[in-house]
């Protein structure tokens, strides 16, 4: 599976005080914007889990309540490292993973080929709440042996790319 346009919210992202951080972005339309001036990230959610990062239980509190009182119509957990950084499993605190995949039923394996740039991150939205591995063509087949035994038959599982040659 391919996406064209890229990941809108790549610059966001790394706007965190990377590493071992994370960043809870919340995207709310403005009061009086028409349907028409809204596009696919108005009433979102998103987490950014670094590297190392314990979701704590003010984290999670924190994260619900926005999820509860936006009432988004997507909600999105995303691991990702900075850029130049390690992208494997190993590199993120497991039970924060474990507690993701508890949270969101579709899961995508993100290929990206330049991290930081929205033209160079695969993104697509394939559920309203779903979990992104972030990561490099080489570090998928690592992710995939390490999400596989995890998932629960709730779970639906896809690796994205750029579609090639276009951002």
């Amino acid at each position: 599976m391919s996406t064209a346009e890229g990941n809108y919210h790549a610059p966001w992202r790394d706007m965190a005080p990377w590493p071992a951080r994370s960043m809870l972005k919340v995207y709310e339309p403005p009061p009086d914007a028409s349907s028409a001036d809204l596009d696919e990230h108005a009433s979102s959610v998103i987490l950014y889990l670094g590297p190392g990062v314990r979701v704590t239980t003010g984290t999670k509190r924190l994260f619900h309540q926005h999820v509860a009182k936006a009432l988004p119509d997507r909600v999105e957990i995303e691991f990702s490292s900075p850029t130049g950084g390690l992208s494997i499993p190993s590199v993120f605190k497991s039970s924060a993973i474990d507690w993701a995949l508890g949270e969101c039923d579709e899961v995508l394996v993100a290929v990206d080929r330049e991290r930081g740039l929205a033209a160079g991150e695969a993104h697509r939205i394939l559920a309203p709440k779903q979990l992104v591995f972030r990561c490099r063509e080489h570090e998928v087949e690592v992710w995939l042996q390490h999400l596989k035994p995890r998932l629960k038959g709730r779970h639906r599982l896809s690796v994205i790319h750029l579609a090639a040659g276009r951002a």
